[in-house]
């Protein structure tokens, strides 16, 4: 070993020391600790082979945590490891602190079953973590990483896997450059400017796309849908018409006379989605019961409806409020620019319409290293649009090319863009 940086390719578990090309990373090892982080959508037909040898690892303890993006489970094979000071993951995959809990050893596969069973929501990741005290991964424990290494080669079968082993006890991910800089090149007069990405990046992205705000108010994310849906109308009207929601959402966009109206338009129309009924469904497994618990505790405030950090002044506004006021309280917060819209939005309008969104940013999951998107859909969608986040606050529209196309059927993707949603999703797109 003896280098910074471990390559396993797809098809056979072997490594190469020389990394010479752009890579995806999706699971890595260290010295003291092996993760393999693995994509829900994509892990089905796989759950019962890695929960089978989930039950005969001996485990001395294990740690949950819980962030927005799905759940982690750090398994000690060894003692003397102290999970709550130097271990602990603080942040999860998109820089979102992380609730920790002890669980029973006994109850670790059933749990791991069910978190890899999440694939309706925005938790579509589970990550499993092995940890030692001492030794080396590859002597110590080469028959676990090669039993559970063979189950994920096997369910990503057309992956390229990035592992990152160090030779010192430091912890951290193999870097490569961020995929997006923040700098720009105004590349015309209707403020159009070159999406700037980086050398090593270059090969994944088509060099003509260029990003533009629309609005720079609390309306930028709601803007950038608005014009976006309406470029793609130009190019896809003939297979707009044969999905009625879609349809249907248009007509009532066409009759905006001003981008203000339009604006207006994008936000009622995705936060009519959120009613009883979906959030019953989306939340409570379709349990009245457990939706009454879910506005009467309070859950409702942490669900991701609102962000807990961004609308702490909001959600303090609440308290004094009986719980059977919050979800029209929070409708009616969300329809004003004070709320600025997040992820849990555009997986409302996702669902509503049938139209993927897809998100480039200025920088990716955990800092550095390579993410292809700032923000996936959650799954395959008829349609996709294209927007850009500049430093995690600011949403532009991308377009490509100089007519600035923006939103694409499925069967008109770009190769480049079909490519990334591929990987994206683990999934091959109709």
């Amino acid at each position: 070993m003896g280098s910074d940086a471990t390559v396993w390719y797809r098809d056979i578990l072997q490594y190469s020391d020389a990394v010479t090309a752009p890579l995806l990373p999706l699971y890595f090892f260290n010295k003291r600790k092996q993760l393999f982080c693995l994509r829900n959508c994509f892990f089905q037909s796989s759950v019962e082979k890695l929960v089978a040898i989930l039950r005969e690892v001996p485990a001395l303890q294990v740690y949950k945590y819980s962030g927005s993006e799905g759940e982690t489970f750090a398994i000690h094979l060894e003692g003397g490891i102290f999970e709550q000071s130097v271990h602990a993951p603080r942040y999860d995959y998109n820089g979102t602190g992380q609730a920790m809990s002890r669980m029973s050893v006994k109850d670790m596969p059933a749990a791991v079953f069910a978190s890899i069973q999440q694939t309706d929501s925005r938790k579509q990741y589970t990550s499993i973590l092995f940890r030692v005290r001492d030794g080396d991964w590859m002597s110590a424990h080469h028959r676990l990483v090669a039993d559970i290494g063979a189950i994920v080669t096997g369910a990503y079968p057309s992956h390229i896997l990035v592992v990152s082993y160090l030779v010192n006890d430091t912890t951290k991910l193999y870097k490569l450059p961020g995929m997006f800089t923040m700098g720009k090149i105004v590349v015309d007069k209707h403020g159009w400017s070159r999406m700037v990405v980086a050398p090593d990046h270059q090969e994944f992205v088509h060099p003509d796309m260029v990003v533009k705000t629309i609005t720079s108010k609390g309306d930028c994310m709601y803007s950038a849908l608005a014009y976006a849906l309406a470029k793609m109308w130009q190019t896809e009207a003939d297979a707009i018409a044969r999905y009625p929601r879609l349809a249907s959402m248009y007509v009532e966009l066409a009759a905006c006379k001003t981008l203000e109206q339009s604006i207006v338009f994008m936000r009622n129309f995705i936060n009519k989605g959120l009613t009883p009924e979906f959030l019953c469904r989306h939340f409570c497994d379709g349990d009245w019961n457990s939706y009454r618990s879910f506005v009467e505790d309070g859950t409702i405030l942490e669900s991701g409806l609102i962000d807990p950090e961004a609308d702490s002044r909001f959600k303090r506004s609440l308290l004094k409020s009986p719980p059977s006021g919050y979800l029209d309280a929070i409708r009616a917060y969300k329809n004003t620019n004070a709320y600025w819209g997040r992820d849990f939005d555009l997986q409302l309008l996702e669902m509503q319409i049938g139209v993927g969104v897809v998100v480039f940013a200025s920088r990716g999951f955990f800092g550095s290293t390579v993410d292809m998107f700032g923000r996936k859909p959650n799954s395959a969608y008829p349609f996709y649009v294209t927007l850009y986040n500049q430093g995690n606050f600011h949403f532009e529209v991308a377009g490509q090319g100089e007519q600035h196309v923006c939103g694409y059927s499925s069967a008109r993707l770009p190769v480049w863009l079909r490519y990334l949603l591929e990987i994206g999703l683990c999934a091959t797109l109709d």
